[in-house]
């Protein structure tokens, strides 16, 4: 439902409330805790030993903003520092995050991470999709890890370590 369908359906006097988007306009949301998921999932990471933790992102947005929020404060309550070269600007997107993940790895090819946080699963799937293409082993070399807990995620190859975000239950 966008921002646009969901007014009209209020000025209509239909009832709307947004899920796991932010409240605009007057009209209601319910949001899960992105800060304290995004922690909690790079507080996963450093516990399996990463030091070097990338983060993908995407258009700025509140969730984005979040996410990358609790990763940062995660790293700094572990005593770590975020390299701002390892933020990978990319998209919600599979292709989107496959493209920024391929060129981020051509750019860092001398210090890459031992893990990268995807905002997403569908951003994750492309990020796993673009280290397979340049050969390097997942979860062998770099683990990845994304958000949601969308179906694809347990098909993919290996099977994504994800954020289970319950929009059911939010619903």
């Amino acid at each position: 439902l966008t921002d646009n369908f969901a007014m009209a359906y209020q000025q209509m006097g239909i009832p709307v409330v947004l899920v796991d988007k932010p409240a605009v306009a007057g009209i209601s949301s319910v949001m899960p805790d992105n800060v304290r998921a995004a922690a909690c999932a790079a507080r996963h990471l450093i516990e399996l030993g990463h030091r070097r933790i990338a983060f993908l992102g995407a258009r700025p947005d509140p969730v984005v903003e979040a996410r990358f929020s609790g990763f940062k404060s995660a790293l700094r309550r572990a005593g770590l520092e975020f390299d701002p070269q390892d933020y990978i600007h990319g998209s919600y997107s599979t292709h989107g995050a496959f493209d920024a993940t391929r060129a981020y790895l051509k750019q860092r090819r001398k210090r890459l991470p031992t893990a990268i946080l995807a905002v997403n699963d569908e951003a994750a799937i492309g990020v796993i999709r673009a280290l397979q293409a340049s050969r390097i082993s997942v979860p062998g070399r770099i683990s990845v890890m994304g958000f949601d807990d969308i179906a694809p995620a347990a098909g993919s190859n290996p099977p994504l370590t994800t954020v289970r975000i319950p929009r059911r239950d939010m619903g």
